[in-house]
C-alpha cells in the first residue's frame, strides 16, 4: 500500500507540474489581449462623469460598473433603471469580480456593482464624485474564448487538484515511514529475511554457515585423536623365556 501511494504521489505531482506549466505558458501568451479586453477604458459600454446619465440598450448575462480605486473599498453611488422606470438593484461584487488594470498597470479599477441577466433599454446615472465605467462581461468573455484560454483553464482546473492529492499522498507516506521501523531481520531455516518499508528480501545465510563451527566434525576429530593416542602408547615387550629354558 505504501509503495502504491508513493508511486501515485510521484505520478500526480509530475502531471500537475506539467499542467500548471502549460497553464502558465498559455496565460503568458494571451496576457496582453486579456488586459486590453478587460481594461474598462478600452472596452466600456458606457462611461459617465460625475452627475452624468445615459440611456443604452443591451442584452447580456452580466454587466459591471467600475470606478478607479487605490485598493480600498469604493462606494457604488449609481442608479440603474429600466424603460418602465423601475430601479435595478443588482448585487455587490464578490471574489469572482476581481480588480482590473490598465495596460501599464498604473490604474486600478474596482467593481462596485454587478447586474445579471439584463435585456432591454436601461438608464444609468452616476451619483458619485468620480468617473463610472459600465462594461459588458459577457462580450469580453466571448472575445477571450480562444484555445489558449481553454488550455489555461484546463491546466488550472486539473493541475491544482492533482497537486493537492499528490501532496496528501506524500504526507501519508511520510507518516507511514515514521511509524514503521526502517529495517529488521528474521532468521528462518538457515536464511535471513530482510524487511524494509514493506519490502521482503530473502538472502541465503552463507556467511553464518561458513563461520559456525561444525560440532559433529570436531567431535569425530577429537575421538579419533584420542584413539590414536591410545594405540601409540608403549606396550610391554614379551619376555624372552627361551634362554633359561635351554640352560
Amino acid at each position: 500500500m505504501t509503495d502504491s501511494r508513493r508511486r501515485w504521489a510521484r505520478i500526480l505531482s509530475g502531471a500537475s507540474i506539467v499542467l500548471l506549466l502549460v497553464a502558465a505558458f498559455s496565460l503568458w501568451q494571451v496576457m496582453d489581449d486579456y488586459i486590453d479586453t478587460y481594461d474598462p477604458e478600452s472596452s466600456y459600454l458606457v462611461k459617465l462623469g460625475p452627475g452624468g446619465s445615459e440611456t443604452f440598450e443591451i442584452k447580456s448575462s452580466q454587466i459591471s460598473c467600475l470606478r478607479v480605486s487605490d485598493g480600498e473599498s469604493v462606494e457604488s453611488d449609481l442608479i440603474l433603471v429600466d424603460e418602465s422606470g423601475s430601479e435595478i438593484i443588482g448585487r455587490s461584487p464578490t471574489i469572482f469580480d476581481p480588480d482590473r488594470f490598465s495596460p501599464d498597470q498604473s490604474i486600478t479599477y474596482s467593481t462596485v456593482r454587478v447586474f445579471t441577466d439584463v435585456s432591454g433599454t436601461y438608464t444609468l446615472e452616476n451619483r458619485g464624485g468620480s468617473d463610472l465605467w459600465l462594461v459588458d462581461d459577457e462580450a469580453a468573455a466571448n472575445k477571450m474564448d480562444t484555445p489558449l484560454i481553454l488550455v489555461f483553464y484546463m491546466g488550472c482546473c486539473v493541475g491544482l487538484p492533482m497537486s493537492v492529492i499528490a501532496l496528501v499522498l506524500a504526507i501519508m507516506n511520510w507518516i507511514d515511514k515514521r511509524k514503521s521501523p526502517d529495517q529488521f531481520f528474521v532468521t528462518e531455516e538457515g536464511s535471513v529475511i530482510v524487511t524494509r518499508s514493506g519490502e521482503v528480501v530473502q538472502l541465503e545465510s552463507e556467511l553464518s554457515e561458513s563461520t559456525e563451527p561444525d560440532l559433529t566434525i570436531e567431535s569425530e576429530q577429537k575421538f579419533q585423536t584420542e584413539s590414536d593416542g591410545k594405540n601409540e602408547s608403549p606396550q610391554a615387550e614379551p619376555e624372552d623365556w627361551e634362554w633359561w629354558d635351554e640352560g
